[in-house]
């Protein structure tokens, strides 16, 4: 037999050991909507492990159906009579299934989803003492971004585009040939910025640009279709810094 005979062989056994299987995804995780240029779909969010995955329609509908009561195969034939355009094939579906429980996303009768869960949350409560105890790296967060990173985004995601980088570009090399041309003046002037006055100045300057930089993190995570769910303060050697 040749080696795609034995490789369909191989699927199909797979296809119809899944058929049957019934799968139980974790009751703790989240789903968010999302839209990826301009395509719907779903952020799976595992607390647990501080991982993200990117579901689309098609797969999200179908692991919704997982609830510990259904067989894979009941759970494709829902999918593909209420979404017959837009649903998985078999093989497709017992595909994702095998994800789902690689990635501990899932679990079965017979797997040890549950002992490895245990196992991750112990070492996830674990960190978080570490961190808290530890004098050099304190992370204090403070609340979820998503809400006031989607109210922004519609008016900044232009902010990535090619000619906003290009002008960027050029305001830089701009500013580069300006303090190069006349650099004994900037020194002179800079002096004064260093003074008993200007430091409340400086402090201002830094607080408002830290504020804008992690903003332009979250927004950037966003608009690569990333999900930010925490926003704080890291203690770094006891020097306040913001983080998203």
């Amino acid at each position: 037999m040749s080696k795609d005979g034995d490789k369909q062989l191989r699927d199909d056994f797979r296809v119809r050991d899944f058929g049957n299987t019934v799968l139980q995804l974790r009751r703790d995780l989240a789903f968010i909507p999302q839209r990826v240029k301009g395509r719907p779909g779903y952020t799976i969010e595992d607390a647990v492990n501080s991982k993200y995955y990117r579901l689309g329609m098609a797969e999200y509908h179908f692991v919704a159906l997982l609830d510990g009561r259904r067989t894979v195969r009941e759970a494709t034939a829902l999918t593909a009579t209420a979404r017959p355009d837009n649903a998985l094939s078999e093989q497709d579906a017992a595909s994702l299934c095998q994800w789902l429980i690689d990635m501990d996303l899932a679990h079965t009768d017979r797997s040890r989803q549950a002992d490895r869960l245990l196992a991750a949350a112990g070492k996830s409560a674990a960190r978080q003492k570490i961190q808290w105890i530890n004098p050099i790296f304190i992370r204090i967060p403070l609340f979820c971004p998503e809400r006031l990173l989607a109210a922004i985004y519609p008016w900044t995601h232009w902010l990535f585009s090619p000619a906003v980088f290009l002008i960027w570009l050029v305001l830089m090399l701009w500013a580069v040939w300006l303090l190069a041309s006349d650099a004994a003046r900037f020194t002179t002037s800079a002096q004064g910025i260093f003074s008993p006055t200007g430091y409340l100045g400086i402090v201002g300057c830094w607080l408002l640009l830290k504020v804008v930089h992690e903003l332009g993190h979250g927004l950037a995570c966003r608009r690569f279709g990333g999900y930010v769910r925490e926003a704080g303060v890291v203690l770094l050697l006891l020097l306040p810094i913001a983080y998203i």
